[in-house]
Order: structure tokens, then C-alpha cells, then sequence
């Protein structure tokens, strides 16, 4: 069986370093899962849950849980593309973004600019959530998007594999 290994090459790391927004983050982003899904022969999947609020209740359980759940779903095989070696870059990001108010900063703007178009790639063909998914809004709205593009997702259970799978599309 396959264990998928993300990496970054040295133009990807250095594209990252040098982001200073969502949209450049996402675009580094966007050219790893093109490279991925080449190399992995394979369309890629990707993990979806709380990382802030919601979930366990605080964020490093729910990234403890969400790491977790990115190996578990590798050592099973499944090509999973994880969002988050993005999460340091990300954050400083939106820091600067909210210090600057720049072009009226909304808190949704980490999902419009980098989430949201990262899911409508073309290059994800399933989202799997993390138990207690459900309490974190950033995660709901993601759900839409998936449902929204027709792109199936699965529910873990305790043991961090798929329990069901859902193809509902609007």
C-alpha cells in the first residue's frame, strides 16, 4: 500500500515564505496539489474540522485530533493533501491583515481567498471531517462548498476512517 508523502519543492517553500496573502498562499497551494496529484497519480483528498474553536475545545487538541486524522487516512492509503504546513503562514497573515484592516479585513477572508479555492481546484475529489466537525463554523462552510461542487465527503469515526460517505450535490 501507498503512504503519501506531501513535500514541498524549493520554489513552493520559498513562494510560501514569501506570501503576503491569502491569495499567494493559496496559489502556492494550488501548484502543490497539481504537482501532488501528477507525482501521487491520483487525485487528492483532504482532511476538514475545527482548528480554532469548536471541536475538542481548545486548538491544540483539535490540531493533536486533525494530525491525527491526516496519518491515519495516509497509513490507509488515502492521498490526502493537508492544509497544515499553510497554518503558520496563514496566521501571520491574517495578524497583519487584522493589525492593517487592509482592504476592510473580514473574518471570513481566510475562507473566501484561500479555502474556498483550494476546494473548487478540480483537484479534490473527497473531504473527510473530523469527529464534532459540525461545531465549527469555518468547517460548515466548507461542507457547503464541498455539497456546492459535488465533491463527496465522509464522516470519521473514533478511529479516524471513514464511517459513512456522502454524495449529496445541490
Amino acid at each position: 500500500m501507498t503512504v503519501f508523502i506531501q513535500n514541498f519543492t524549493t520554489e513552493e517553500s520559498g513562494g510560501l515564505f514569501r506570501a503576503t496573502s491569502f491569495e499567494e498562499a493559496k496559489e502556492v497551494a494550488i501548484s502543490q496539489m497539481r504537482r501532488l496529484k501528477n507525482e501521487w497519480g491520483t487525485s487528492l483528498e483532504m482532511v476538514f474540522g475545527p482548528m480554532t474553536s469548536g471541536g475538542l475545545g481548545c486548538e491544540k487538541e483539535n490540531r493533536a485530533l486533525f494530525e491525527r486524522a491526516v496519518v491515519t487516512l495516509r497509513q490507509a492509503g488515502y492521498p490526502i493533501f493537508c492544509q497544515t504546513p499553510y497554518e503558520k503562514k496563514l496566521r501571520q497573515i491574517k495578524l497583519q491583515n487584522n493589525r492593517k484592516m487592509r482592504d476592510g479585513y473580514l473574518y471570513d477572508d481566510l475562507l473566501r481567498y484561500f479555502y474556498k479555492p483550494i476546494i473548487r481546484s478540480g483537484y479534490l475529489v473527497r473531504g473527510h471531517y473530523v469527529p464534532n466537525w459540525h461545531t465549527s463554523t469555518g468547517s460548515q462552510i466548507e461542507q457547503a462548498e464541498l455539497i456546492i461542487g459535488g465533491i463527496p465527503r465522509s464522516f470519521l469515526g473514533p478511529d479516524l476512517l471513514p464511517k459513512s460517505l456522502h454524495y449529496l450535490a445541490l
